[in-house]
């Protein structure tokens, strides 16, 4: 595991520390303080990465990737194969997608990225002096397939609404019914039919008729 050969350096320096003296003995103890500090936040980033390589969309999977250069150093030699490999992952990562891209170079696409993601993990395995290897670093992980479906519907939830909001594509809307009853559906087709039948004939005549209370108010007023 990544801690075996720290524990071998570590027992070396405190025994020369010994050796040598009080003073040179607490340099030495915090150089192994820093060293193994530093060791442990390669190991973090490397198990988050290793924790979410099946959800490599995940918050913590980007911020475990753009923690790489900072913790990797190019001038170690198993280091600089990691800082390699990480930076043509992200060539890659960074490339622009055709809209009209086929189904075939879509499958090349991410094939090729699947094999550099891989890639980049083993090489840090073996910085880490972990015994892993490539088949085991790529096909023992576990992504259900409700997270891959859900990912996947709120991928295509987000380019929708952006492309409406964009204008790129219209909101489309449709009304497929009514909240009618079969009574009220009735009378206005009745109604229809006979409004129909009455224009046929001709134009329509409006009589005016007058108010039958008006009528008994005037006669009132009259006898008095």
């Amino acid at each position: 595991m990544g801690c075996d050969m720290n524990l071998t350096v570590s027992d070396t320096l405190l025994i020369l520390g010994a050796f040598l003296g009080p003073v040179l003995a607490v340099q030495v103890q915090k150089y192994l303080e820093r060293l193994q500090e530093k060791n442990g936040r390669k190991l973090m980033v490397f198990r988050t990465l290793m924790a979410t390589r099946g959800a490599r969309t995940s918050l913590e999977h980007v911020q475990a990737l753009n923690m790489i250069d900072i913790e990797f150093n190019k001038k170690n030699r198993r280091e600089k194969l990691v800082i390699d490999a990480w930076e043509s992952y992200l060539a890659h990562l960074s490339k622009p997608i055709e809209n009209n891209e086929s189904e075939a170079i879509a499958a090349n696409r991410s094939q090729k990225m699947d094999d550099l993601f891989f890639e980049l993990i083993y090489n840090m395995s073996c910085c880490l002096r972990y015994d892993f290897t490539k088949t085991q670093v790529q096909e023992k992980s576990y992504n259900p397939n409700a997270h891959v479906w859900n990912d996947r519907r709120r991928f295509q939830i987000e380019l929708g609404l952006a492309q409406i909001l964009s204008g790129e594509k219209p909101l489309k809307m449709a009304v497929e019914s009514f909240p009618v009853s079969e009574e009220a559906l009735r009378k206005q087709t009745q109604l229809q039919d006979a409004l129909i039948k009455a224009l046929e004939k001709g134009p329509l005549s409006v009589v005016l008729e007058s108010d039958t209370r008006c009528d008994k108010n005037d006669r009132s007023r009259e006898t008095q």
